[in-house]
C-alpha cells in the first residue's frame, strides 16, 4: 500500500517553475529522503504536501485520497487531521512555553471535548487532560526531554529544540511524518542522537517518514530511498548506494558539466 503518491504535480509562480511534473510513490511504512543542492525545489514539496501552497498541476494523494490538485486542496489544519505532520528547517517553537506545554498544544484535535466541558471543567474534561498530560510525558520520555519539561523551550539548547518539535509532530498522531533539515546546525554528537531517535519513532510507531536533510552521512544510514531534484526536476530515485554513484547526481552537487541534465531542466522533465 502506498501512503504517497505524487501524479505529475507541478507548481508555478508567474514565470518560474519551482517544481516541475514530479511523480513518485511512498509506501508505508518506508523511510526516504529527498535531496538536491539549494533552490532545487525540496521545501516546496513539502509546502505542497502540507497545504501551503496548492499545485498549479497535477494531483497528490493520500491514502488512496486526493489531497492536492489545481481545483481543490486540502488546507494545513485538514491535511494535519488526516495525519500527516512536519518540522521546519527554521525551528518554531512557542519559545515562551514549557516543553511540555509544547507537547501538550499539539494534542488539540484529539482533546475530545467541547467548549462547555472546558468552561465547567466537568469529568470529561479532567478525564482527557489527564490523558493529555500522560502522553505528552511519553512522548518526551521517548524523545529525552521529560526532564527538561518545565523549562522554557526558548531555553533549550538547539539540539534538544530539534528534538522538542519532532515530539509536538508526533503528537498528533501522524502516520506520514515530514521532517525538514532534522539535524540542520548541529555538532556530530546531536546528529547521532537525532538519526537514532527517528529510526526509533518510526519502527515505534510504524511511521513513514519523508525526510529533506544535508548530512548525507545521516541519509545513507538510515533511508531505504533517496529522491534527487535539481532545478525543481526530478533527475534520481533509487536506493542511496546507486544515487551516490549516479552521474546525474554527482554533477548537480559538483557544478560538472551534464548536457543531458541541462536540457532535462530547461525543459522541465524528469530524467529518472
Amino acid at each position: 500500500m502506498n501512503v504517497l503518491e505524487f501524479k505529475e504535480a507541478t507548481i508555478r509562480f508567474g514565470g518560474l517553475t519551482a517544481v516541475a511534473p514530479l511523480s513518485f510513490v511512498l509506501p508505508k511504512g518506508q523511510l526516504a529522503a529527498v535531496i538536491g543542492p539549494n533552490g532545487a525545489g525540496k521545501t516546496t514539496v513539502f509546502n505542497l504536501l502540507t497545504g501551503v501552497y496548492a499545485p498549479t498541476g497535477g494531483e497528490i494523494w493520500f491514502e488512496d485520497e486526493r489531497v492536492a490538485s489545481p481545483n481543490k486542496s486540502l488546507k494545513p489544519h485538514q491535511l494535519a487531521a488526516r495525519g500527516i505532520a512536519r518540522t521546519f528547517q527554521n525551528i518554531r517553537l512557542f519559545g515562551d512555553l514549557s516543553v511540555e506545554d509544547n507537547v501538550r498544544c499539539a494534542f488539540f484535535n484529539r482533546a475530545n471535548y467541547g467548549l462547555k466541558s472546558s468552561l465547567l471543567r466537568d469529568a470529561k474534561y479532567f478525564e482527557r487532560e489527564g490523558w493529555i498530560r500522560d502522553e505528552a510525558h511519553r512522548l518526551l520520555q521517548i524523545f529525552e526531554l521529560d526532564n527538561r519539561k518545565d523549562t522554557l523551550a526558548r531555553n533549550l539548547p538547539y539540539g534538544d529544540q530539534r528534538r522538542l518539535e519532532i515530539a509536538r509532530a508526533m503528537a498528533t498522531q501522524p502516520k506520514l511524518l515530514l521532517l525538514d533539515e532534522p539535524t540542520s546546525g548541529m555538532n556530530p554528537s546531536e546528529t547521532n542522537a537525532t538519526t537514532e531517535i527517528i529510526r526509533q519513532v518510526r519502527q515505534q510507531f510504524d511511521l513513514s517518514v519523508l525526510l529533506i536533510e544535508h548530512h548525507m552521512s545521516l541519509v545513507m544510514n538510515i533511508c531505504e530511498r533517496v529522491i534527487v531534484l535539481d532545478g525543481g526536476v526530478k533527475i534520481a530515485d533509487d536506493v542511496p548506494q546507486a544515487v551516490q554513484n549516479n552521474p546525474h547526481v554527482i554533477a548537480a552537487y559538483l557544478g560538472e558539466p551534464d548536457p543531458e541534465l541541462d536540457e532535462a531542466i530547461a525543459h522541465g522533465e524528469a530524467v529518472a
